[in-house]
């Protein structure tokens, strides 16, 4: 199936489009998209668009695959194991459907897609936060087929991990950009109880915050646009070019998908193309090339202006002419039908190609006036309604059949034909059931410590049973590690520049008595893999079910942390559904972003912190990330469940995770938690009060 060709070659650039709505399916595919992505009416990254149900998805499939266009399903939010029954029925339908791949952000629901559908391709949602050839090396070789790469990337980066990997790659030309690297934002989630990972975000990095006097809507980046370097992309490797968008109107999706397939037809793009793309929605005054171009991102953040009005400055006259585009009796045609009418055995005999399929109709001989050669070919060649094109066209000289007949079998063949190419794309599903299961939980939970700072470590060292030390630490690290049973955490974020940095601390790690690396990346892992040192995986893997966490077993960890996400109800199943050991995170503030851009810049230079305030007085304290010059934004209050009944979890350790706390303030907030002690401060409970399930 994967070989199949129907007008789309298998090297060619692909131009993929949003479609929240049927009719912004229609806008997309006929304005030119190689190929669509689209959720159903569940388990869908953007819940607020109007998506697909269950009767509009093989609807959907077989609209695209009659006009040569690939249909992509959106299942890229992250599950608990009571979801996987009817995540299983969407596969299977998805299946059914001809649905041409599956993008993911959880690597359970990319196991139950394999164990579901197995011929259905699965792609990595940019959810995985995968931006660097480890990540994409690591997941190519569980059987992921593409991965969407994170927006962040500059040009030599993807320029990298195209030429080197098997792997397909697809990157985002157009639309909006989040601050925070997609997957590891917990912004809507903490503050309001809607997670991104959920596909339930509340955009609150739209609003207003101030830094340092200065106000405005400081978290929320210009529009994306690369259309001035699509035959640089073209010409690197990449695979497929992505227009963001499931939430903008169908006229968006026509306007720009029309746009950027005339930018790839003709290799070139117009001050035209620029202002009519601007036209129809630009956040700010202009759009960002920042990431791509390496620049020092100073026009990245659009200050000036919300969320919520720049539509309004939408063209009008533009609007309307790229409704036409999609309207009733627009149509596209990419695939070509051979037509052969022939004479055989006192029969009218026609036969139908196209798209690798051949279909046949066959009609007895009237008594009629015989039809010439040219009128049947002309009869033959009218396809107005139909979205196919005629190619060769043969038929044989005075065969004795009324034209009306002639017709009714061209319309049979077309009908059939149809049927067959839409059958072609089906895959084979396996009866497979989702069985949950019951492990033993650890005994005794474990107290664990990660810090963030040297004097943090140093406070808590005697007072916790493992401590965790961020790698630029490494030499206290290594120290402490003689005495006491310490892990070293690796980035989050590793970027290539960085990627040597990190292989030399691990390579001296080996050489310690560290017992370990935490890693809360795929990336990370994926790294840290090539070093003989058990791998603990952090809460920024986004672990939610028994499947994702045997996976992750499968590839390297020993251990991890479960989402911050959970509930400890949640929690407990969790630990019970894996053979690995899990923990949870049961004080700290947790990162709410992790952004590549630097807010501090220039006037916290040096000092490296900072406060971002929001429209209610609530306070974010702001640290620099290592390595390079991003940021981490961290929750106002720290999670806190000293109070909360965990003995009966079956975790096998949990986390308190200090960050902008003194030593004096680690020490207390310890001897408190231990004797469970109602805290002094402000603080959450995390995943227990969430509503994001």
């Amino acid at each position: 199936m994967d070989n199949f060709s129907y007008g789309i070659k298998s090297k060619k650039t692909e131009l993929l489009a949003p479609a929240g709505s049927f009719e912004a399916l229609r806008a997309a595919v006929l304005n030119g998209a190689d190929a669509v992505y689209f959720g159903a009416s569940r388990f869908s990254a953007r819940a607020g668009a109007a998506n697909f149900t269950d009767e509009e998805l093989p609807r959907a499939a077989d609209f695209c695959h009659l006009r040569g266009a690939k249909a992509y399903l959106a299942v890229n939010t992250v599950y608990l194991e009571r979801e996987f029954d009817d995540l299983c029925g969407l596969i299977r339908l998805a299946a059914k459907s001809g649905i041409d791949g599956c993008i993911v952000q959880d690597l359970g629901a990319a196991k139950l897609i394999r164990e579901t559908a197995p011929s259905m391709p699965v792609h990595a949602s940019t959810q995985m936060t995968v931006h660097s050839i480890h990540g994409v090396r690591a997941l190519h070789k569980e059987g992921i087929k593409r991965v969407v790469l994170s927006r962040e990337l500059k040009k030599s980066e993807i320029e990298y991990i195209c030429k080197n990997t098997d792997a397909e790659t697809e990157i985002f030309v157009h639309g909006a950009l989040c601050i925070c690297y997609s997957g590891k934002c917990l912004l809507s989630s903490a503050i309001g109880g809607r997670s991104g990972n959920r596909g339930k975000c509340a955009q609150p990095c739209r609003l207003k915050y101030t830094m340092d006097g200065k106000s405005g809507y400081l978290l929320s980046p210009k529009d994306l646009c690369l259309a001035g370097e699509i035959e640089t992309l073209k010409n690197i490797g990449v695979s497929s070019l992505k227009i963001e968008g499931r939430m903008k109107s169908p006229e968006y999706v026509a306007v720009v998908v029309g746009t950027y397939r005339k930018i790839i037809d003709s290799g070139k793009v117009t001050k035209e193309d620029i202002e009519r793309l601007r036209a129809i929605f630009c956040r700010g005054d202009e759009f960002s090339d920042d990431y791509f171009k390496e620049k020092d991102e100073k026009h990245l953040i659009n200050c000036s202006s919300s969320n919520d009005d720049i539509s309004l400055k939408a063209d009008a006259s533009l609007i309307k002419t790229a409704a036409k585009t999609f309207a009733e009796g627009a149509e596209i045609r990419r695939i070509q039908l051979d037509f052969d009418l022939s004479r055989e055995d006192g029969k009218a005999v026609l036969t139908v190609t196209g798209a690798g399929q051949t279909a046949k109709e066959i009609a007895e001989f009237e008594d009629a006036p015989p039809l010439s050669s040219e009128r049947a070919k002309a009869q033959l060649s009218k396809l107005g309604s139909t979205p196919f094109l005629a190619g060769t066209v043969n038929a044989a000289d005075g065969l004795a059949i009324r034209v009306s007949t002639l017709n009714g079998l061209r319309r049979a063949a077309i009908e059939k034909i149809s049927e067959l190419i839409c059958e072609s794309f089906r895959h084979n599903i396996t009866d497979f059931k989702y069985k949950r299961r019951e492990t033993i939980g650890k005994e005794k939970t474990l107290l664990a410590v990660s810090v963030c700072t040297a004097e943090q470590a140093k406070a808590a060292t005697d007072k916790c049973d493992a401590l965790c030390i961020p790698a630029k630490h490494f030499d206290l690290a290594a120290e402490l590690a003689e005495e006491k049973d310490v892990y070293l955490a690796i980035p989050v974020i590793i970027e290539k520049e960085f990627s040597d940095e990190i292989r030399n601390i691990l390579g001296k790690a080996v050489k310690s008595k560290i017992r370990g690396a935490v890693c809360g990346s795929i990336d990370a892992m994926a790294l840290a893999s090539e070093f003989d040192i058990p791998l603990i995986g952090g809460y920024g893997l986004n672990i939610t079910n028994g499947l994702a966490a045997d996976l992750f077993n499968k590839m390297g960890l020993s251990a991890a942390v479960a989402s911050a996400e959970l509930s400890l109800s949640d929690i407990k199943s969790l630990a019970h559904q894996t053979d690995l050991p899990i923990g949870f995170v049961s004080y700290g503030r947790l990162r709410l972003m992790q952004t590549k851009h630097c807010f501090m810049k220039p006037s916290h230079c040096g000092e490296c912190k900072a406060e971002l305030c929001d429209r209610t007085g609530t306070v974010f304290p702001v640290r620099r990330a290592y390595p390079g010059h991003g940021n981490i934004i961290y929750n106002s209050r720290p999670i806190y469940l000293a109070d909360k009944q965990k003995d009966d979890l079956g975790a096998a350790f949990e986390v308190m995770s200090f960050t902008t706390e003194t030593p004096r303030e680690c020490e207390k907030i310890i001897e408190m938690y231990k004797k469970c002690e109602a805290p002094p401060f402000e603080f959450t409970r995390g995943g227990q009060s969430s509503r994001n399930w």
